[in-house]
């Protein structure tokens, strides 16, 4: 899967796991669903959920013949652009950031520095 963002070279995260800045490229083994983050700059923090649904001939049982007797390899490639929403004027930098981000981040900021 490539994920792109729209403004480029936003970072990106999939399922927790930082792949670095956009586009990136995701191997994956299995279909499914993947919650991906992606933030930059002056811009919303945009949380996705992104459905990979399988092609036709990983379903059963079309399976059994491209996996076994096919004699070339298929590689199944999807493109995935997200885009990124501007801040507004006023707007604070953490916009997008969920209720838990958003107390972790208030502790950081108040904790004292260390080795005091």
């Amino acid at each position: 899967m490539i994920l792109r963002s729209d403004p480029p070279g936003a970072t990106v995260v999939v399922n927790g796991d930082e792949l670095g800045v956009a586009p990136a490229k995701l191997h994956f083994e299995t279909y499914g669903t993947f919650e991906v983050v992606m933030s930059a700059p002056h811009y919303r923090r945009l949380h996705a959920l992104v459905p990979v649904r399988p092609p036709w001939y990983e379903r059963i049982p079309f399976d059994f013949f491209s996996e076994t007797l096919w004699p070339r390899t298929i590689h199944d490639e999807h493109l995935v652009t997200l885009k990124l929403d501007p801040l507004t004027e006023g707007e604070a930098a953490g916009a997008g950031l969920d209720e838990r981000e958003r107390q972790l981040q208030e502790r950081v900021l108040k904790a004292p520095p260390e080795g005091k």
